[in-house]
C-alpha cells in the first residue's frame, strides 16, 4: 500500500515526491496488459488521499481504466509523447474514465501531464477514449467532479467514426493546454462538452488545442442547465476530406450555451455536405469570436455558410471582430458568412455585433435571413459593418420603412424612412422601442410630416412640434421615462 504523499499535488507543483509506477507492478513494455496493475494503483492513491504517479517512457497496454472518487492526484509521463496509454484491449465503453460512483463520490483536482492516448487497432471498439464526468449534487458522498488540468495530452490513433475523443459531461473547471490530435485522426468527434443534469457547470479553457476529427471536431450540448464560460485560445479545429465530414462545431440543446469565446484560431472545414462551418441549432447567448482564420473549403470546393442558424436556434449578445474567411461560397452562388432560417430567435435588446470580415479568394455575402417569420426581428438584432454585401442586408445599419401609422413601430432599428404619400402626416408617438435606443427619421414623403410634442411621448425642443419637410431628418433618443427626446436640430438634406 502507498502512504499519503505530503500535502496536495497542487501545493508546490509535483512536490518532488512522485512515485514511479514501475515500482508498483506496472510494466509498460508494449505487450503486457497493465490494466489490473494501474487500477490497483489508482485504488491505493485514493485510499492514500492523493499523490503523484509518474509513468516512465513506454507503451502501456490497457483495457478499461476507471477512476472514481479520486482527489488531489497527478498522473504524468516522460514527455514528447514517449508515454502512451494504448487502449487496444478495450472491447466496448470508455478507455480512460475519470468520474464518480455511489461509494466514493466524484473526482476533484486531477492533473494529466505528458500522456498520449491511442488505440492502434485498424478499427477501434472504444466508444469514448477519455471521459470526465460528474454525478448529481446533494449526494453523500458528493458526486461532483471538477478541476481537471490536462497538459500536453493528445490522441495518436483512434479509428471509430462514431467515437468521441474527449467527453466532458456535467463537469466544471477544466483546463487543457497544448492538446494535440494526430492529423487525419479517424474518430468521429474530438471534443464533446455536455450538460445533461441540473448541475452547475462552466469555466473551461482550451489553450493551443489541436482538435482534429473525421466527422465533427467539437460538439457543445447544453441540455438541462446553463453551460457557460468556455474559452478557446489559439490552436486548430479541423476535419479532412471524407464523405462523413460535417461542420467543425455544432452548438445544440434546449438550454443555454453562454460566454463561448474563440480567439486567434486556425479553422479548416471540409464539410462533405457543404452546409456550414459552425452549425447552431441551440442557444448561443453571449461570447466573442475574434482574430480567427477560417478556411471553408479546398480548391474550388466551397462551404455555403460560415455560421448557420436553424430551427429554434437563438443568437444573442455575441461580438465578433477582425476575422478572416476564405473559400466560402461566393455571394452570387448562395454563400453567406451568417445564414439564418426565419424561425431563429434573436433579441433586439441583446444584439449581436458581426464586426468586419476580411474575405479571401471568394466574396460571400455577409447576412442572409430567409423571408417571412422572424426576418425583421433578426435583421434588427444584428450590428454590422457593410463590406461584402449591399447596405440593405446588413442588419441594424439598414434603412427601414416606417409603417403608415400615427404611432409607428421603431423596434430595434436605427434609421427609418417615412415613405411617400402616407395616410398619417402626423406622428404622435413611436412604440415598441427599448430604453436608450437612438433613431434617425428621414422624411421622403414629398410633403411635410409633423411629430407632435406631448408631455409623455415625443419631446420636441422648446416644447414645440417637430416639423419635417421633404428630405428633412431628425434624431431622437428614448429615455428611461418613456419619452422620445429630440437630440438634433432638423437637418435639411
Amino acid at each position: 500500500m502507498l502512504t499519503k504523499i505530503k500535502g496536495s499535488v497542487f501545493d508546490s507543483g509535483d512536490n518532488g515526491l512522485a512515485i514511479n509506477v514501475k515500482d508498483f507492478g506496472v510494466v509498460g513494455d508494449g505487450s503486457t496488459d497493465d490494466t489490473d496493475a494501474i487500477n490497483l494503483l489508482i485504488t491505493d492513491l485514493r485510499d492514500a488521499g492523493g499523490g503523484h504517479a509518474f509513468f516512465p517512457a513506454g507503451e502501456y497496454l490497457l483495457s478499461n481504466v476507471s477512476v472514481t472518487g479520486l482527489k488531489d492526484v497527478k498522473f504524468s509521463g516522460a514527455g514528447n509523447r514517449s508515454t502512451i496509454f494504448n487502449f487496444n484491449q478495450v472491447s466496448s465503453g470508455t478507455g480512460l474514465y475519470i468520474g464518480y460512483d455511489a461509494t466514493y463520490g466524484g473526482s476533484q483536482r486531477i492533473v494529466l501531464e505528458d500522456i498520449g492516448l491511442t488505440d492502434d487497432r485498424s478499427t477501434s471498439l472504444i466508444d469514448t477514449m477519455f471521459k470526465f464526468e460528474s454525478g448529481l449534487t446533494g449526494q453523500s458522498p458528493s458526486q461532483a467532479s471538477g478541476s481537471l488540468s490536462v497538459i500536453r495530452g493528445g490522441i495518436i490513433k483512434y479509428n471509430n467514426t462514431s467515437g468521441i475523443g474527449r467527453h466532458l459531461l456535467n463537469v466544471s473547471h477544466v483546463t487543457m493546454d497544448d492538446w494535440q490530435d494526430a492529423y487525419q485522426n479517424g474518430m468521429g468527434e474530438s471534443l464533446v462538452i455536455e450538460v445533461q443534469q441540473n448541475i452547475n457547470t462552466g469555466v473551461m479553457n482550451f489553450n493551443n488545442n489541436n482538435c482534429r476529427a473525421k466527422v465533427r471536431p467539437v460538439r457543445i450540448v447544453a441540455e438541462a442547465q446553463l453551460l457557460d464560460t468556455y474559452n478557446w485560445n489559439g490552436g486548430f479545429i479541423g476535419n479532412f476530406e471524407h464523405a462523413d465530414a460535417r461542420e467543425l462545431i455544432l452548438i445544440e440543446g434546449a438550454s443555454t450555451s453562454a460566454a463561448l469565446n474563440f480567439k486567434g484560431m486556425h479553422w479548416e472545414c471540409r464539410d462533405a455536405t457543404k452546409n456550414a462551418v459552425v452549425l447552431v441549432t441551440g442557444k448561443w447567448h453571449s461570447g466573442t469570436f475574434s482574430g480567427n482564420h477560417i478556411s471553408a473549403g479546398s480548391g474550388t470546393d466551397f462551404t455555403s455558410s460560415l455560421f448557420k442558424f436553424t430551427g429554434t436556434a437563438s443568437f444573442r449578445a455575441v461580438e465578433m471582430m477582425g476575422n478572416e474567411v476564405l473559400r466560402l461560397e461566393n455571394g452570387g452562388s448562395g454563400g453567406y458568412i451568417f445564414d439564418f432560417e426565419n424561425t431563429v430567435e434573436t433579441l433586439i435588446d441583446s444584439p449581436c455585433s458581426l464586426g468586419s470580415w476580411f474575405t479571401n479568394i471568394t466574396t460571400p455575402y455577409l447576412v442572409n435571413v430567409d423571408s417571412g417569420g422572424n426576418e425583421e426581428t433578426i435583421y434588427k438584432s444584428l450590428l454590422s459593418v457593410p463590406n461584402t454585401v449591399v447596405r440593405g442586408a446588413t442588419g441594424r445599419d439598414r434603412v427601414y420603412t416606417l409603417e403608415d401609422s400615427a404611432t409607428p413601430s421603431v423596434q430595434g432599428g436605427k434609421v427609418f424612412e417615412i415613405p411617400s404619400a402616407p395616410t398619417n402626416t402626423t406622428i404622435t408617438d413611436l412604440v415598441d422601442e427599448y430604453r436608450g435606443q437612438e433613431i434617425t427619421l428621414i422624411n421622403t414623403a414629398g410633403g411635410a410630416i409633423t411629430l407632435t410634442h406631448g408631455a409623455n411621448t415625443i419631446r420636441g425642443k422648446g416644447a414645440a412640434d417637430i416639423v419635417l419637410g421633404n428630405n428633412d431628418s431628425v434624431r431622437l433618443t428614448r429615455t428611461r421615462l418613456n419619452h422620445w427626446i429630440q437630440t438634433s436640430e432638423v437637418i435639411a438634406t
